[in-house]
């Protein structure tokens, strides 16, 4: 944690030659001790010694979601590490297929002091008790700090009931409270009261999904205190996060280079690319140049707060699964997802487009007619569109 937080206050030529010395580690590493990538750098016809600056990585191909799922886990993980010795953690699967991440335990433990160095950036405070819902289906463990009252924290889990998910949040009594978006507005729509006669923090995280419009009303009118975006991944743990100076999200480069791409070329400053990463300190299973399929914009200004970490714009929805409206207007499908949530039809569901005014919507709900769901769900989902849409919602 100490060496995260002086590295966060190193000048930019610092933090560049720091990602310089850590890239040649992982790349020489990468091609010795990992299958999977000897045999990508072999095909395109590179070695490690080809890479000779920070800007000749794009020298090296692009790894996409897919090859990752092909790929044997022997192929992946390095031959130094045995699988049985790794922690394993899967990506959410809703683009069809999860991936599984490895790390070593000293790997996750950064992935955790650098989660911890972004609470830290948003003014989280030692006797602040924070709340996360909507993210975690694992048991929180209480550190010591916890046990001695510092840095207070739960996780409520998605699986949970909404009237569960607000029995806890009221018994916990949180400072912070950080949700996923659909989770709040589901919440939020569950209660049916204003946010501030049932929340008292003063301060709101939001991550994962696109901060929609009427949400970000509701928070700043129901109950005006500041709000934080975090930008994160299974994969690679904290990508960026937003500091209390609200000039962008600070990109963990200390950690991870990150590129925004449009049409393979780097996307200018301000213009809308395809995130890109690579995770510097990820040796048991490396991740380089892996494309999220995230839509980002890379900002060029630099950040009051004084951290010379570069900015990106807040992350506008996965590139892929946008939904496009019969205008053309993309928007994110968490109205979609929050429309299943909202209607409690329980975790399982598929949302489809097949034209732009064509969406349906696939549940699974043994406790109710098909019907009644069915209206329940077409009812939420219809208040919030901005244009009409026919929906298809069946089991």
């Amino acid at each position: 944690m100490r060496r995260l937080q002086r590295q966060a206050r190193l000048p930019a030529g610092a933090i560049r030659a720091l990602q310089w010395e850590r890239l040649q580690q992982l790349l020489r590493h990468a091609y010795q001790e990992v299958p999977f990538y000897r045999r990508k750098f072999d095909i395109a016809g590179i070695r490690p010694s080809d890479i000779r600056c920070l800007d000749d990585l794009a020298r090296v191909p692009l790894t996409v979601r897919s090859e990752l799922q092909d790929a044997r886990p022997e192929d992946r993980i390095a031959r130094t590490c045995n699988i049985d010795d790794l922690m394993q953690s899967s990506t959410s699967g809703s683009t069809g297929h999860p991936v599984t991440v490895y790390n070593t335990a000293n790997e996750f433990m950064t992935r955790m002091a650098a989660q911890m160095r972004a609470l830290l950036m948003a003014g989280f405070r030692p006797r602040d008790r924070l709340a996360q819902i909507g993210m975690s289906r694992g048991q929180h463990r209480p550190g010591l700090h916890e046990r001695l009252g510092l840095f207070r924290a739960t996780k409520i889990s998605p699986d949970e009931s909404l009237d569960e998910q607000y029995r806890q949040i009221r018994e916990f009594e949180p400072t912070i409270l950080w949700a996923y978006p659909n989770t709040l507005q589901a919440l939020h729509e569950h209660i049916g009261r204003p946010m501030g006669e049932w929340l008292n923090v003063r301060a709101v995280i939001t991550s994962a999904e696109v901060l929609r419009e009427d949400l970000r009303r509701v928070i700043d009118d129901e109950l005006g205190v500041e709000r934080f975006n975090f930008y994160g991944t299974i994969e690679f743990g904290r990508i960026a996060q937003e500091c209390t100076a609200h000039e962008g999200l600070h990109i963990n480069t200390d950690r991870l280079i990150v590129e925004c791409l449009r049409d393979g070329r780097p996307a200018e400053p301000g213009e809308s690319g395809s995130v890109v990463v690579t995770a510097l300190n990820a040796h048991a299973s490396p991740l380089i140049r892996y494309e999220l399929g995230d839509s980002a914009v890379l900002l060029d200004h630099s950040c009051a707060c004084g951290c010379a970490f570069p900015l990106m714009g807040h992350p506008q929805g996965r590139l892929h699964e946008m939904v496009v409206l019969p205008s053309g207007k993309k928007i994110s499908p968490m109205l979609f997802t929050y429309g299943m949530a909202i209607s409690n039809v329980g975790s399982q569901y598929r949302i489809i487009q097949h034209r732009k005014d064509l969406v349906e919507l696939l549940f699974v709900n043994d406790q109710e007619e098909e019907a009644v769901v069915a209206a329940r769900i077409r009812k939420v989902i219809n208040e919030k569109l901005d244009e009409p849409m026919q929906l298809i919602i069946r089991r």
